[in-house]
């Protein structure tokens, strides 16, 4: 029998071979084989294979580890406290925010510790991460894109976004938005430490996108015309608050608030613009716009405005002649004079040569009236309507004509009796047995009180002749626009009452009232007053 040894080394085992037999070929022959572990080569080799993540929300950490040699026994330490025998994997609980250290190491079976042990090291974060916005739009606003800028505590973070609930998704700052709709919108960003908390109390901002001009109302302003030359505005918006800008007379705009006043404005019209601007910038293309003529009277007349009124007898209670009842429009503003013609105005004229003395100085009480200084501010009389005339042309005036005389009578009041509405007492005019103080006779001008113009004595104190002939049909010919009367006739109309009528004397007050004389008729209780254009 031969013995053939066959030996090889793999790796660390060691492999012995016996053939028995009679040669190296042929059957029946008898092979012994046996193995033997060599001791190992060198110490093991510990290696982790799982753990938490370097950044965790979890108070736990398992591990899973191994070494290169099979039999190995294993040792661990958390956190430096010393090693002691463990098993993988290892499973630590309840463990506190911050920083930790795991390391093991291998022992094999001849009890060769790994000296260099595998360790890992990692943080657990449990405190989230608190949002702060740095940075936003404004609200409200006309821009229909929106830029946002936000940072966090407790970092590093990521971010995530929405608008208008829209869902969360990844997001950096600063995070645009572009095309936006007008109306409300609502943004939110949530920030994520590294461990992945997310903030419970995210931040969120509500805008809105106002793409609509405001409207700006002019609510006050001066007469139109007026005889000032102030003027105060007052306007508001609708998207309170907002600011304003006006301009006058195309000057420009400028910051202004309601409650502008100017001053020292000039005769002739004027235009005044203003135009509102909202919260979120958006500005009126489509400015308030008021426009006034200032019209400054000669002395001792007032602005009658344009305008239309009822003319006649909105009672039924007088003559045929004060019906019917018409619509009469002056198309442009005129002058009235303040009073009635007075003395001393009137003597200016005889004085100048221009015109003839009243018929008599005398009035019903008074032996001495006119030219009289102690009567100089009553109104003159014993003048006809030709010497009225020449009075007016000499001051550069007219006579009024009848629907002037009305529409100014009134004083912006509609179908009234009388100036100042529909009751009359001795405290109203002057006019027989009124118990006011005159006895009977003229009153001092401006002694009662103004219609709605500025007007004095246009009720009782003296009749005032007017420019129109008269014509007891002409209400139901006459035009709408300034008429002017009948081109021709034999008497000239007369209007307001006076001192002296009815047994009362109230009846031939009423504003509607309507007489006739001859024009060269003169009389104690007839006087004038002027117009002018």
């Amino acid at each position: 029998m031969e013995k053939v040894i066959i030996t090889a080394f793999l790796g660390a085992v060691f492999i012995s071979i016996v053939m028995l037999g009679a040669g190296c070929s042929g059957g029946g022959d008898e092979i012994e084989k046996n193995y033997y572990q060599l001791p190992p080569q060198g110490p093991p080799e510990t290696t982790i294979y799982s753990g938490p993540e370097y950044y965790s929300d979890l108070s736990y950490a398992q591990f899973l580890f191994g070494c290169n040699l099979s039999g190995c026994s294993f040792e661990c330490e958390l956190d430096s406290a010393g090693f002691a025998p463990c098993s993988p994997p290892v499973l630590y609980e309840l463990l506190s925010a911050g920083l930790h250290s795991f390391a093991v190491r291998a022992v094999d079976g001849p009890g060769n510790v790994d000296p260099t042990p595998a360790s890992y090291t990692w943080t657990i974060d449990i405190t989230p991460p608190d949002t702060q916005l740095t940075g936003n739009p404004p609200d409200p606003t006309n821009l229909i894109t929106a830029t946002f800028t936000f940072d966090c505590t407790g970092g590093p973070c990521t971010y995530e976004c929405q608008i208008d609930a829209g869902g969360w998704s990844g997001c950096v700052s600063p995070k645009n938005y572009s095309d936006l709709t007008e109306g409300s919108h609502t943004f939110d960003v949530r920030a994520l430490d590294a461990a992945g908390n997310p903030d419970p109390t995210p931040p969120s901002y509500t805008w809105n996108i106002d793409l609509t001009p405001p409207e700006t109302t002019i609510t006050s302003g001066p007469p139109n015309p007026t005889n000032q030359t102030t003027a105060t505005f007052t306007f508001t918006c609708n998207e309170e608050p907002c600011t304003f800008e006006c301009q006058l007379d195309a000057g420009g705009f400028s910051s202004c608030a309601s409650g502008i006043i100017y001053n020292s404005l000039a005769d002739g019209s004027h235009a005044f613009e203003v135009r509102a601007t909202d919260l979120a910038d958006n500005t009126d293309l489509t400015p308030a716009a008021y426009t006034w003529t200032i019209d400054v009277p000669p002395l001792g007349m007032a602005v009658i405005p344009a305008g239309c009124f009822n003319m006649g007898d909105a009672f039924s209670e007088g003559y045929t002649d004060e019906l019917p009842v018409h619509n009469v429009c002056m198309t442009s503003s005129f002058y009235m004079d303040v009073t009635e013609v007075t003395n001393a105005a009137y003597k200016a004229c005889v004085d100048a040569g221009s015109c003839t003395a009243p018929a008599y100085s005398y009035s019903y009480t008074r032996g001495s009236y006119y030219g009289n200084v102690a009567y100089d501010n009553f109104p003159v009389i014993y003048v006809s309507w030709n010497q009225a005339t020449a009075y007016c042309a000499w001051a550069g005036k007219r006579l009024p004509t009848e629907a002037e005389w009305e529409y100014a009578a009134r004083g912006g009041l509609s179908g009234k009796r009388y100036p100042w509405g529909d009751t009359i007492s001795g405290a109203d005019a002057n006019y027989w047995n009124s118990g006011d103080p005159w006895d009977n006779d003229t009153s001092l001008v401006e002694y009662y009180a103004a219609s709605g113009y500025g007007l004095y004595d246009m009720a009782g104190n003296v009749w005032e002749w007017v420019n129109d002939w008269h014509s007891s049909t002409y209400y139901s010919e006459s035009p709408t626009n300034d008429p002017s009367g009948p081109t021709t006739g034999t008497s000239r109309v007369l209007r307001g009452g006076s001192w002296v009528g009815s047994p009362d004397g109230t009846y031939d007050l009423r504003v509607s009232l309507r007489d006739d004389y001859d024009p060269t008729f003169q009389s104690l209780k007839l006087g004038f007053r002027c117009a002018g254009d």
